[in-house]
């Protein structure tokens, strides 16, 4: 009888055969490996390794947690707690993300050169006050490296400490002059003058720039400060180059909008429910619509509630949806998850979001999940949560595409770097819309966002009503809320509510006219 390879010869099969490729002989000999020295964490190590190389994110944290439990090395196991954190914030799962990072942050003297990468989760998990102590000691760790000074620069933005960004953002270019998240970065802090700018040093960096995606970010930068200084020939020219760039890195199919739209409304084609549910506690809002619409300005005015929890862009519910059918986590709904909603076991979904939220905001009535791509779960999320209510903002389409034209998204919203792409997207987006309107009722309300601006009172009156929220007078002082919010906007929202933003798209309205026409011929402008 043939004997098992001993628990050495195991592991070295295991390593040639994920060194070659070979996935399933790896997993064999990984399970040889466990069987003969079951208290060792190396095979669920090697197992890490194999989920990654397969993609498994969820195999990945699971196989760390595993090992975790077998180590008694504080060092090792500190980063293992911070890959398993990481692995579960790509997976939605933020709670148990954000309950490891903090405990991994408690014991960070075991691995202080970690806690770059720490404050960068910490930050990404929307705890920039946790996270700006680790940057801080990753700055004086390693104070050559300009990846930490972006570091301190984002977690202090989060944090409304607009100065000290800046002087973080300038450290990390000194070390780096063609360091072009720093130069991205730096641009958002302020509106720039003609005493204080960046335009040459930015031009410098461009011509030097060669990958597309580097070119990209600095052109988008560029014609931040050039349209802050009003040289709009100079300003457009410089987005165009940019977003072309941009398109060019990632590519957008109207083909599988349109596909997504249609399947959506065949899944949810009625009202899940013929009257409002009853509440429940915390009873959970979601804050939707198209990016630059105005979402985290609704997100701010809820969260001055003192019934309110806000918790950010969750990514929560998709990931549970995407894990029901076995999918990649994903916070974009795709067609062919679309297609298989009917076999979503949608109370299971409904539950697990309650639980995940409950872990975030103990305690909370009221929860928000700002998610603007939600829009396209929202018949979802009618279905798995029935008092659950979908704020949707409604933004003039010129003013909140264009919005939309200026920004540089990188791994979402891909439609967003051509007036083309942008007017194709933009009526799959109100088709799907008006389909949810139609359905949802009473879970749907809509944010007039212009009009909020310009008379907010008795609009935020409606919003807190549509969420079963008595009317608090902070509401109307949203930059006054506690905590600070994770988004684009960070620096517009530190002001009061004003109408500054309603009609920028006028200042190009001659190089937008391609988009308004193609808008109006679709009749999908407002009067």
């Amino acid at each position: 009888m043939t004997q098992p390879p001993s628990f050495e010869t195991a592991v070295a099969q295991a390593r040639a055969a994920l060194l070659q490729g070979r996935l399933d002989d790896a997993r064999r000999a990984i399970k040889t490996a466990a069987a003969a020295q079951p208290k060792s964490p190396q095979p669920w190590l090697m197992r890490a390794d194999v989920a990654r190389a397969a993609g498994d994110i969820d195999d990945f944290q699971k196989s760390l947690g595993k090992a975790r439990g077998l180590i008694a090395d504080p060092a090792l196991g500190l980063r293992l707690d911070v890959d398993r954190a990481s692995a579960l914030l790509e997976l939605g799962r933020r709670a148990k993300a954000l309950e490891l990072a903090r405990a991994a942050a408690d014991v960070i003297e075991a691995e202080p050169r970690l806690s770059g990468r720490l404050a960068a989760l910490l930050d990404a998990l929307e705890a920039p006050e946790a996270a700006a102590p680790l940057a801080e000691r990753a700055a004086a760790l390693e104070p050559g490296r300009p990846e930490v000074w972006l570091d301190l620069a984002i977690v202090r933005r989060a944090l409304g400490e607009l100065d000290a960004a800046e002087a973080a953002c300038e450290r990390a270019i000194a070390l780096r002059p063609g360091f072009t998240e720093a130069h991205a970065v730096l641009t958002t802090l302020k509106r720039w003058t003609s005493e204080a700018n960046h335009v040459e040093r930015l031009r410098a960096a461009l011509a030097g720039a060669a990958p597309r995606l580097e070119r990209a970010r600095l052109g988008y930068a560029l014609f931040k400060e050039l349209d802050d200084l009003e040289r709009r020939d100079e300003a457009w020219a410089a987005l165009q180059a940019a977003a072309d760039e941009a398109r060019r890195v990632y590519p957008w199919a109207d083909a599988a909008d349109a596909e997504l739209v249609t399947a959506l409304q065949r899944a949810f084609p009625e009202p899940p429910t013929s009257s409002p549910a009853k509440p429940r506690v915390p009873r959970p809002i979601f804050v939707v619509g198209l990016p630059r619409s105005g979402t985290s300005l609704v997100e701010r005015i809820l969260s001055a509630h003192s019934r309110v929890s806000a918790l950010g862009e969750l990514g929560t519910f998709g990931a549970l949806v995407a894990g029901q059918l076995g999918a990649a986590p994903q916070t974009y709904v795709d067609a062919d998850v679309a297609s298989r909603l009917d076999r979503v076991d949608w109370r299971a979904v409904g539950e697990g979001y309650r639980e995940i939220v409950q872990r975030l905001a103990p305690g909370a009535a009221v929860t928000v999940d700002k998610l603007p791509q939600n829009w396209l779960y929202a018949g979802a999320i009618a279905r798995a949560l029935p008092d659950a209510v979908i704020v949707h903002l409604d933004r003039g389409a010129m003013d909140n595409l264009f919005g939309c034209y200026r920004q540089l998204f990188q791994r979402d919203f891909h439609w967003s770097y051509s007036l083309d792409d942008l007017a194709a997207h933009y009526a799959h987006y109100r088709r799907l819309t008006d389909h949810w309107r139609s359905v949802l009722g009473h879970s749907w309300a809509d944010v007039d966002y212009e009009a909020l601006a310009r008379d907010p009172e008795p609009h935020i009156r409606r919003l807190l009503d549509a969420c079963g929220l008595p009317f608090e007078a902070a509401c109307l002082r949203p930059h006054e809320a506690a905590g600070r919010a994770r988004s684009i906007s960070m620096v517009q929202l530190q002001q009061p509510i004003n109408t500054r933003g309603i009609g920028a798209w006028r200042a190009y309205a001659e190089r937008l006219e391609p988009l308004r026409a193609q808008l109006e011929s679709m009749g999908l402008l407002q009067a």
